[in-house]
C-alpha cells in the first residue's frame, strides 16, 4: 500500500515563518508545490531535497522563511516527533533561546504545539 500524500501549510506567525509538512511525496512534488506558492524553482535546488531518497524516512529543511518537514510515511510518528524537535530547536536558536534548564518548558510547549498543528 502506497503512503498517503499530504501537503500541509502551517503558518507559525509568532516566528514569522511558514512550515510545509509533507508526507509520502517526491522531490519534484515538493518543488512544484513551492513553485505554485511563488518560489523560483532554481532557489529550491538549494534545499538539498536530493536528501529525500527512499532510504531516508524524514528530513527537516529550511530556506529563507520557509521550513519543510518531509516524512516518507504519515504514520511514522517517531520520525515526525524527531523532525519537530529539529524545527523547535531551529526556532529557539533564532530567537536566542538556547536549550537549557531554564528554557526546557518553552521547548516542550512548542514541541507539543507543533505536533498538534501537524497531526490534527
Amino acid at each position: 500500500m502506497k503512503p498517503r500524500k499530504i501537503f500541509k501549510h502551517i503558518e507559525i506567525d509568532m516566528y514569522n515563518r511558514d512550515l510545509l509538512f509533507t508526507a509520502g511525496t517526491t522531490k519534484k512534488e515538493v518543488i512544484n508545490w513551492f513553485v505554485k506558492k511563488g518560489f523560483v524553482a532554481d532557489e529550491l535546488e538549494a534545499l538539498e531535497l536530493g536528501s529525500l531518497k527512499n532510504e531516508n524516512s524524514a528530513r527537516f529543511i529550511f530556506i529563507g522563511n520557509a521550513l519543510i518537514i518531509w516524512v516518507k510515511d504519515l504514520n511514522d510518528i517517531p520520525s515526525i516527533a524527531h523532525e519537530v524537535f529539529h524545527l523547535v530547536y531551529f526556532l529557539g536558536k533564532n530567537i536566542g533561546a538556547e536549550l537549557t534548564d531554564e528554557s526546557e518548558e518553552f521547548y516542550a510547549y512548542l514541541t507539543g504545539y507543533m505536533m498538534k498543528k501537524i497531526l490534527c
